[in-house]
């Protein structure tokens, strides 16, 4: 609404606009406004279901900055405005005595709003700073946290890699062991297979081919003295014992 009920008293438009308001909201009807009715202002700014706006007006420039604010009670500005405007000081200085008292209380119920707007916003920094260094907090407790949690878990990594190292050596070791029986046992069973050692010398009688343990040559038995056996092996003789002596199979 625009300037609801602004072409007559005041006092009296300001009273029929507040319940205009009411009614509406009575209905279940939502209400957007503008208005320069000083009381009407006031009105609202007791009611628990109405709220004030301020459309921001900078003092420098002596031009409305388009911005709201909610909750602070707007003034019209007109002194200013017509200063500017090239009115004489005069004229608006006499002006401002004539409302002077009139804008008392106007003036107290706009100082309670600023004093709790102002004590609003001290609460809000306050919470701020608080919940900034809350936060703080938490970031370097989650940092430490973090820290210490990977620091375990590359201690634990650092173990477990150890321990599979460690039983790796361990597999190799065990395979090498298995390897090394499987080949003595082939070997073994390969050389039962292969034995060429397998009847001592019956009888030892000179003229005959022997086989000589362990290099395995074939010799001539030339003759036997005691325990030893003078052998030929080509065109050199060589004695060795008489239990090296195997038969020719």
């Amino acid at each position: 609404m625009d300037e609801l009920i602004s072409s007559t008293d005041p006092q009296e438009a300001s009273g029929l606009a507040f319940a205009v308001i009411k009614y509406i909201l009575k209905k279940g009807g939502w209400v957007l406004g503008n208005t320069h009715l000083t009381l009407l202002k006031m009105l609202v700014s007791e009611d628990r279901e109405m709220l004030n706006g301020s459309m921001l007006f900078d003092p420098l420039t002596k031009k409305p900055t388009y911005k709201l604010r909610i909750g602070e009670i707007g003034a019209s500005h007109a002194f200013d405005i017509a200063v500017d405007a090239g009115l004489s000081q005069e004229i608006v200085d006499e002006a401002r005595r004539y409302v002077q008292g009139k804008e008392s209380h106007l003036e107290r119920v706009i100082s309670d709003l600023r004093n709790r707007e102002s004590l609003l916003e001290s609460l809000i920094n306050e919470y701020e700073e608080k919940l900034a260094y809350i936060t703080e907090k938490e970031k370097k407790a989650e940092k430490i946290a973090k820290e210490r949690a990977q620091k375990i878990i590359l201690q634990a990594r650092e173990e477990v890699t150890g321990l599979i190292k460690q039983l790796e050596k361990e597999i190799k070791k065990e395979k090498k062991l298995k390897i090394a029986k499987t080949i003595r046992k082939t070997l073994q069973e390969k050389a039962k297979e292969y034995d060429i050692f397998t009847t001592p010398a019956k009888e030892l009688i000179p003229g005959r081919v022997y086989r000589i343990k362990p290099i395995g040559i074939l010799a001539t038995l030339q003759k036997v003295k005691d325990k030893k056996a003078i052998i030929k092996v080509g065109l050199r003789e060589m004695e060795v014992p008489t239990s090296s002596l195997y038969e020719v199979e």
